[in-house]
């Protein structure tokens, strides 16, 4: 007896395939405009939760000055207590900042090795 046909397979529609390169960079241009534009609702969010606090808004100035992550500033200034006192406020940012830093557990000084410093030109590598 001869052994039974295989059953058929069932035929799979292929996937759409991008017709060329321009659909692809359509597609991505759009990806792009929809994330500014979240990008920027949430910044507004943030913006009018910052305008009711003199000490945030102080905050995120001064960490924009220093060329901070737009993200990062808006999250620390979120963290500073709206009745924080003035004079109070840029120590207890430098303190949130400092939370968010890696800190190693051993000092590489110590163990020894090489240590390198990356960073733009004028960044301070030579004079840290």
């Amino acid at each position: 007896a001869l052994p039974a046909p295989a059953p058929a397979l069932a035929a799979v529609a292929p996937l759409p395939v991008p017709q060329d390169d321009q659909q692809l960079g359509r597609l991505r241009e759009e990806l792009a405009l929809m994330r500014q534009m979240i990008e920027r609702e949430m910044n507004r969010l943030t913006d009018e939760r910052l305008r009711g606090s003199p000490v945030r808004a102080q905050a995120l100035e001064l960490m924009d000055d220093y060329g901070f992550d737009a993200g990062l500033t808006r999250d620390v200034a979120m963290q500073i207590p709206a009745d924080t006192e003035l004079h109070k406020a840029r120590g207890l940012m430098l303190g949130l900042l400092s939370k968010r830093l890696p800190i190693a557990p051993l000092d590489p000084l110590q163990v020894g090795g090489v240590i390198a410093l990356v960073g733009p030109t004028g960044a301070g590598k030579t004079t840290t």
